[in-house]
């Protein structure tokens, strides 16, 4: 009678297998590294973006105060008769169109703000928002008697409380 025992000397398999995890771990810590760089951008755009949005509102609220007075100006014009009804009413649109872009300034200071705290990860607390989680009913056990033998709980999967002594 013979017998052939087979014994693997080199475990190919088991050694491709923890290269394999090994690969899988550097992975995952690539797309760590990854995410929070998109997040560092991320963050640094918005709050970028809000800097830029705050300038362009001093820059329209400049250009409104100057057409603000230049339609005081032509309207003094026209009262003396030195200019027509026409060119006040350029003027006035002129404003009109400033107060317009503004606006739109305003907006977009608020958008860019909304999504520096959308990056920065904290709407909640800024806009006061709280989420309260109702405490739920415990599910009723089945053979709750039985939990004082600890033999029939196979590995302890069921937590027991402490019983008084």
């Amino acid at each position: 009678m013979v017998w052939n025992v087979g014994v693997p000397i080199t475990n190919i398999g088991a050694r491709a297998e923890a290269k394999r995890a090994e690969l899988d771990y550097r992975q995952s810590q690539l797309q760590q590294v990854q995410t929070k760089q998109t997040i560092m951008v991320d963050v640094r755009d918005a709050a970028r973006a809000v800097d830029t949005a705050a300038r362009s509102i001093v820059a329209t609220r400049a250009a409104r105060d100057a057409a603000e007075r230049n339609v005081e100006a032509e309207r003094r014009r026209y009262e003396n008769g030195m200019t027509t009804n026409f060119q006040v009413l350029t003027i006035q649109q002129r404003l009109s169109d400033a107060r317009i872009r503004e606006l739109n300034a305003l907006i977009g200071y608020n958008q860019a703000v909304a999504r520096y705290h959308r990056a920065v990860g904290d709407v909640q607390e800024v806009r006061g928002i709280t989420v309260n989680v109702p405490d739920l009913p415990e599910e009723p056990r089945i053979f709750s008697s039985l939990d004082r033998y600890t033999w029939l709980n196979y590995g302890s999967r069921v937590k027991l409380e402490e019983e008084p002594k």
